[in-house]
């Protein structure tokens, strides 16, 4: 990681999560109200995208949102359709997830990793592969240039609880603001 974020570029990359359809507020909508002026923040969520998708577009997405002469992050959130649409492994997954923050890099981003929450579809397996790709990412600062840890939030451990989760795996606009609020914690 190069320090906390003091101003720049976010794009928020991922799914469905990201995307927030049907919300008040997205999480990153949420994040730039709190992150202010200074900063631009993107909502590039795709519904139903796996990593393997968002990196064959990555390099496309890069050029059209990075912004010369500033900092500029990728929030990397997705690693549950990889093992919901694709049904890949752990070490698939990861290995995928390697490879979108290899290409974010390699296109003059830093990447942030952002835990992957638990779902109420997902098998014990799925649940259980979710937390070990977690615990990779976590215990493997150089394999990213920054951690949101949302499986943090108190709010965000329970996909059962409708209060945050309504159907078991989105999150309502209680959810997408505890997100924000975790984001922020970590970027600033």
């Amino acid at each position: 990681m190069t320090g906390r974020l003091e101003g720049g570029n976010v794009l928020a990359l991922g799914n469905s999560i990201t995307f927030g359809g049907g919300l008040n507020q997205t999480y990153p909508q949420r994040l730039q109200a709190m992150l202010g002026s200074a900063y631009r923040v993107t909502n590039s969520g795709h519904p139903s995208q796996t990593t393997v998708d968002l990196t064959a577009a990555f390099s496309t997405w890069a050029q059209q949102y990075y912004l010369p002469g500033k900092r500029n992050v990728v929030l990397l959130s997705e690693v549950c359709n990889d093992l919901i649409v694709n049904g890949a492994s752990e070490a698939q997954a990861r290995a995928h997830m390697q490879t979108l923050i290899a290409s974010a890099r390699a296109n003059g981003w830093e990447a942030w990793f952002c835990t992957t929450l638990q779902r109420t579809d997902f098998s014990a397996e799925q649940a259980s592969t979710a937390m070990a790709i977690n615990a990779f990412f976590a215990e493997s600062p150089s394999e990213h240039d920054g951690l949101v840890d949302w499986t943090a939030h108190p709010s965000l451990d329970d996909p059962a609880d409708a209060n945050f989760f309504p159907d078991g795996i989105h999150p309502n606009d209680n959810g997408a603001r505890a997100i924000a609020e975790v984001t922020f914690d970590a970027l600033t």
